[in-house]
């Protein structure tokens, strides 16, 4: 079966289409601002897990959030993350892919952890490395 022209051409023009709305949900602008206090801790490893968990699992009501701590074994301190619904009217899931990009970015850029969010986001991210363990509570993974 071959495409005519005129379908091919619709077929083009799909993909274009397609191509642009998921360049331009990439190339939204975020910002993040580096906590001045605290302790250094390398909190990358953790983020996958998180976003990916908050995002499957929790719906976030208006100005509440949804947070988990993780224990660097062996390393002396926990991560703490929270996703804070900014919007206020609306409960909602985050958003893996933005939370992954806004964390990402506190990793590599504030070793004391920090906050970020996309511009016109629901949700602000946060990392913040503490000293000692995760607090015994049923969301704090105690690895």
């Amino acid at each position: 079966m071959q495409l005519s022209q005129v379908d091919y051409r619709k077929l083009n023009i799909a993909a274009l289409v397609l191509m642009l709305n998921t360049a331009c949900a990439v190339g939204q602008d975020f910002s993040t601002n580096c906590f001045a206090t605290g302790i250094e801790g390398g909190c990358g490893s953790f983020i996958d897990t998180f976003c990916e968990t908050g995002s499957a699992i929790s719906v976030v009501a208006p100005q509440d959030t949804a947070s988990h701590c993780f224990n660097a074994p062996g390393l002396g301190f926990h991560c703490d993350f929270t996703s804070f619904n900014i919007v206020g009217s609306t409960s909602v899931n985050s958003d893996t892919a933005n939370c992954e990009i806004v964390l990402g970015a506190i990793a590599e850029d504030c070793p004391m952890g920090g906050r970020g969010s996309f511009v016109g986001g629901a949700f602000q991210f946060s990392l913040d490395p503490n000293e000692g363990a995760c607090a015994s509570d049923p969301g704090s993974n105690q690895d």
